[in-house]
């Protein structure tokens, strides 16, 4: 192969991921907390009607600290008030100790993304959430909004 096919084929390689990539954001919801759209590493996903969002960026958005156990493939996120812990696959989460029953689990994805669902994990640390089905948005109000007063 000559150099110009390789680089038309690395050129339609390329183009392909990128369409790839930007088609799977655009289909993908958008979320939204205390009025600022949040930036993720991965897309969110819809399963069984439930929007599944990355851990981090989720609990971190909602001023929650975040532990991760390997071992146990469990995830601990922690606000001045309460704790909540999801283990992967599992369909209860414990919210200060307490067993809460999830509609669909956490699970891993891609290149080790940890998904959780985004309105049980936003309500169980203390937020409110509606959807926006015009514009596929998920809106959250965060009661601990620490948005820096003018």
């Amino acid at each position: 192969m000559n150099r110009k096919n390789c680089v038309v084929l690395i050129t339609i390689l390329l183009t392909g991921l990128f369409v790839f990539t930007s088609t799977a954001f655009a289909d993908s919801p958008t979320v939204v907390v205390n009025g600022q759209p949040l930036m993720l590493d991965v897309a969110p996903l819809v399963e069984d009607n439930h929007t599944l969002v990355p851990l981090r960026t989720i609990f971190e958005a909602l001023s929650a600290s975040v532990d991760w156990d390997g071992s146990t493939q469990t995830v601990t996120a922690a606000t001045a008030c309460d704790q909540l812990k999801l283990t992967i696959g599992s369909l209860t989460a414990y919210k200060n100790g307490s067993p809460l029953a999830l509609d669909v689990p956490a699970k891993i994805v891609g290149n080790g993304y940890t998904m959780v669902p985004l309105r049980f994990v936003s309500e169980a640390l203390g937020a409110s959430v509606e959807w926006d089905d015009a514009t596929k948005t998920a809106i959250i109000s965060s009661a601990t909004n620490s948005t820096p007063s003018t």
